[in-house]
This record gives structure tokens, sequence and C-alpha cells, in this order.
């Protein structure tokens, strides 16, 4: 076997080893930086790990740096280990794995073939695992990508976790004070500090608001009031578009995992727009409290915030299925449609507003794409029907229940009427302008 163990204030880095071959060990090689030592940026091309291999084939751990080692083209392929093909343990570790061939003909199925623990969080995989399975973080390891029939990893998604980071419903008080909604602004021995609104000329992003922040000294916190952290992550990227003639006129913050308060490179005052962020590992105890800390004048555009170990996405921030909350204008698609020549109408799905096109002479509608065929609109669509023209008559009944068990005649042009879909061809009525 082979051990690079560092000790003593020491280091091992930079090495490059060819063609190594491992048989019958107990550990196949071994990575290992003792407090205050490293093993860094090392590599290992090509060789292979095989044979009775007892406890593991690969182990890269700390508790000093061991990070940056990288395994390349190397097959690892012992029937079984004890514990683990490779481990990796520590949050100062991680090991870049490209063209790898990971085996386990009688492993145990219930023993992973890799295993990232400890906090340890940036490592790759590129290669072939077959048998068993992978065992990390996925979150902190996004780059570890592991797809078969014996499990797979995950990627972290990049939906903008900031609340109204397109900076709308901007309000003043009578002192000039101004409001952002989901956003809070502390001052720290600012002097005469103050923020307006940039033309929309100068956006950045269509439909995202440009804050103009001036001050003469002190500086302000600019930090989000509600930020919603699933239990699963313990790492996060985030940042906000800044233009600054004055380096560090803006910085990052947040509390990193050991709990103290880190900082983002500032801007660097060129005068240009730059985007000023930071990412890592943050304290599990309270989260990560990300805050912008503004010293000099500087406009700000689209802060934009994500779980894991991805990049933040400034300028989107899409709806999930599990919610959201919409900032800015909200547009469904709108059709006119011709009246049913018979009491069923036909809606295309193309939309939640519909108006009805011009008729002949008085029209009914009994059923809303109810009839043999029709292509159901599901259980909690919403839909308004614009009426344009008088004698127009919705009937109550088992399609269509309408307030007060009644039909709907407006007698007035331009009436409307909104439907709920109980799925099936069946709606209940929501509201009526008549």
């Amino acid at each position: 076997s082979l051990i690079l163990r560092a000790r003593n204030n020491g280091g091992i880095a930079y090495g490059s080893f060819y063609d190594l071959r491992v048989r019958h060990a107990k550990v196949g090689i071994h990575l290992v930086a003792e407090e205050g030592s490293f093993v860094n940026t090392n590599t290992f091309h090509a060789g292979a790990i095989s044979g009775g291999i007892v406890q593991s084939a690969l182990v890269a751990e700390g508790p000093g740096p061991c990070n940056d080692n990288k395994i390349e083209n190397m097959a690892i392929e012992p029937p079984s280990t004890q514990d683990g093909h490779v481990l990796v343990r520590g949050y100062k570790t991680n090991l870049k794995m490209i063209g790898v061939r990971l085996e386990g003909t009688k492993q145990d199925p219930m023993t992973p073939m890799i295993h990232i623990s400890d906090g340890s969080y940036d490592n790759v995989l590129q290669g072939l695992v077959g048998h068993t399975f992978v065992k990390a973080d996925f979150n902190l390891n996004p780059d570890v990508t592991f797809l078969t029939y014996k499990g797979t990893n995950v990627r972290p998604h990049s939906k903008n976790e900031f609340h109204n980071s397109a900076f709308h419903g901007i309000s003043f008080a009578n002192d000039g004070t101004m409001s952002v909604p989901k956003w809070t602004w502390t001052l720290s021995k600012a002097e005469s500090p103050q923020i307006l609104l940039s033309p929309s000329s100068q956006e950045i992003f269509p439909n995202h608001r440009v804050l103009n922040v001036t001050l003469s000294s002190g500086y302000i916190k600019l930090y989000p009031s509600s930020l919603d952290i699933p239990s699963i992550h313990q790492a996060c990227s985030f940042g906000i578009y800044a233009r600054a003639s004055s380096p560090r006129a803006i910085v990052a913050t947040m509390h990193s995992a050991g709990g103290g308060m880190v900082s983002s490179s500032g801007h660097t005052g060129s005068g240009n727009w730059e985007f000023v962020g930071q990412s890592g590992p943050f304290r599990l105890d309270g989260g990560p409290f990300p805050v912008f800390r503004i010293y000099a004048n500087v406009q700000l555009a689209a802060p934009a915030f994500s779980f894991g170990r991805t990049p933040p996405a400034p300028g989107f921030e899409p709806l999930s299925a599990a919610g959201g909350a919409v900032t800015g204008t909200l547009v469904t698609g709108m059709n006119t449609v011709p009246p049913p020549e018979n009491y069923f109408w036909e809606l295309p799905h193309e939309g939640n507003v519909f108006q009805m096109g011009e008729a002949d002479e008085g029209v009914t509608v009994q059923r809303i794409n109810g009839a043999s065929g029709s292509r159901r609109f599901p259980e909690g669509a919403v839909i308004t029907v614009l009426l344009p023209e008088v004698g127009v008559t919705f009937l109550h009944g088992s399609y269509l229940k309408l307030k007060g068990n009644s039909n709907f005649s407006p007698t007035l042009p331009n009436s409307s009427i909104t439907l709920v879909s109980l799925g099936k061809g069946t709606w209940r009525e929501v509201n009526r302008n008549d």
C-alpha cells in the first residue's frame, strides 16, 4: 500500500504518481493530513487497486487540509471492501476522481462503493460505478455523478430563494425613508443615507428595479426579512449585482460552518456592474444570515440566493409546484372562442381567460369541455369567461354548479363569470360580474 501522511506542520503537495499498482493490502492508498499539516494537489495517473483489499481501496481524510487530490483513469475493483472502496472524510477534504472505474463484484449490498462524510464538499466523480451505491451529501457535492440501477445522485436547483429580488412594491414614508417588501435596511452610524429608484433605462434585467444608494459615512446593511432554510442543506451561494466607483463599496457576508462571519471580496470600484457574492457551508444553528454591507455609493440589482453548491441565478425566479410568491404582474393566456353551436362549449387549454365570440342569436351553455372525448380541465383550474354581448345563459345543473342554484343570464354587455374546475367536466362558480 501507499501512505501519504503529513505531520508536524508539514505538507505533501504537487506529487505525480504514474501507473501505481496495489494488490492485497488493508488500505490501498491512504492520504491523511494531521492537524496543522496538509496533503494537497497530488495526482495519481492510471494504475489499479485490486485483489484482496481488506478495509478500503482509497482513503482521504484530515483533520488538516487534504484536498484537490486527483485520481485519473484508475481502476479500483477489489471484489469487496469492509468500509467501502473509497472513503472521503472531513470538511477540509475532497477528491477529484475523473475517468475512474469502480467495481465490487462481491461487495455487501449495504456497503457503499464510495462514502463521502463529515461535511466533505466539492468532490468530483466522473466515471463508472458498478455494484452497490454512493453515499454522500449530494447537495454539497453536485459534481459527484452517479446514475445506476442501484442509486442516483441529486443536483440542487438554482431557484432564487430571495423573495422580491426584483425590488417591487417600493414605498416611501413622509420622511423619505424607502421601504422594500421582503427586505430590511439597518443603518450603522450612516449619515444622511439616501436610497432611490434608478430610471428604468438602467435596469439590467427586465422588470428588475435598480436601487441607488448614497451615503457619506458609516455603512448600511441590506438583508432579507425572512429566509426559509431547508434542513437538508448545509451550504449556500448568494450575491447581488452592484455598480460602484469606490473599491469595497459593497461586500457580502454570512455565518460560516464554524459560526463566525465571513466576508466576500468587495466590488472593485470599476464603475461597472459586478456580481458581489460568496459560497460555502453555513452555520447549522441559525443558518447563513446573508447580509450585504454597503460602505459607499452603489447601485444594486437582482440579488440571488441558492442552496447547495450551485451558483445563484440572478434575474430568474421560477414558480414551483410547491408554491411561490409573485411580486410582479402575473400574466395568463387570453383567447377568443366562438360560442357553442349546441349546449356544449369546448375551450382550448391555452389560457385562463376566454372571451366568447360574436353570436347570431341567443347562446346557452350547459357543459364546458364535458362532451365525450373532450379534453377536461384539471381539478382546481380557474377560468374567467368574458361576455361582450347579452343573450348568453349558463344553465345551473350537474355540470355547472352556479350561485344560488340559479342560471346566469346577464342583462348587461361586458359581463363575466369565473369558474373553478371540479374535475371530470364539472365546474363551480367562484364569482360573477353582471
